[in-house]
């Protein structure tokens, strides 16, 4: 059992923090007045928890190191040593029966984080949700109290794809509203991704003619991400495309558009799975 321990030690001190590019952004530049700190919409029910996780477990449904999908002799004491502050239970839909969320590295050779969530149903423990990334915010709805995760997924390597999914807990299937956006850390694509801050407003506008959108506010037609495009623009929308503003910089406007991108070649992104996502960029305001 020492020897297990001190592997799990090991692991959790050195392992669970390999790092991949651009894993954290300001949630208040995509989210009007988000909350970030889930220890205030957690239950602390030690108790639960641990049962919980306890049956996963045992049935063999979670795929973490030190559970038997690496070893046949795994113990769960050893496993939930490490494991046990990545779960927390949050009652997502407000029906006073919380979900078992799990956020975090579960291998010492994974790059990427996990969210995963369980529902509880007829005794049971239900996988409805297992994707990358992290659990960047939450919103708890004014009307019904419902609590809104913000799960961003961020990419590896030589990708700059990332994906900002609203979920909410809607008759035991989690919903997503998706929203998309592109940027790296290393250096290799130009342009000031993000605007210094941002001002919400519902109001939809729409495009007088084609635009073009781009990952930051400005034009770049050389070498823009180096050894793969030179300029950069994300995509060209067509005339009447909808969109909100963000926020505005230098003749430029940060935007969610709320109309698909239009389908053409495209080594930035594939427009073809954006046709059901916002797409966050920057249009050049006098070109509207």
């Amino acid at each position: 059992m020492k020897r297990i321990s001190c592997f799990f030690a090991v692991f959790l001190s050195v392992s669970l923090h390999a790092s991949v590019d651009m894993t954290r952004v300001n949630p208040e530049l995509f989210i009007h007045q988000p909350q970030t700190d889930l220890s205030l919409v957690t239950e602390n029910d030690a108790v639960l928890k641990e049962k919980w996780v306890r049956s996963l477990f045992d049935r063999d449904i979670l795929n973490h190191e030190g559970t038997r999908a690496f070893s046949l002799t795994a113990d769960f004491n050893a496993y939930y040593s490490v494991f046990k502050e990545r779960f927390r239970l949050i009652d997502l839909n407000h029906d006073d029966t919380p979900e078992l969320v799990f956020e975090g590295f579960v291998s010492k050779d994974d790059e990427k984080e996990h969210v995963e969530i369980f529902r509880s149903a007829n005794g049971e423990l239900t996988r409805i949700y297992d994707e990358i990334g992290h659990i960047l915010a939450y919103k708890i709805h004014p009307n019904t109290q419902e609590i809104l995760l913000y799960h961003h997924q961020y990419p590896c390597c030589l990708n700059a794809s990332h994906n900002l999914n609203r979920l909410r807990l809607v008759d035991g299937k989690l919903q997503a509203v998706k929203r998309y956006f592109v940027c790296r850390g290393v250096g290799d694509m130009k342009g000031t991704f993000f605007p210094k801050k941002s001002s919400f407003s519902n109001q939809l506008k729409e495009t007088k003619k084609g635009v073009q959108l781009r990952w930051s506010g400005s034009v770049i037609s050389k070498n823009a991400w180096s050894r793969r495009v030179q300029s950069n623009v994300i995509a060209p929308y067509k005339k009447g495309s909808l969109y909100k503003v963000i926020a505005q910089e230098n003749g430029w406007l940060y935007v969610r558009m709320q109309t698909p991108p239009d389908i053409t070649d495209n080594k930035v992104i594939n427009p073809n799975n954006l046709q059901e996502t916002a797409v966050y960029g920057w249009l050049e305001k006098r070109k509207l």
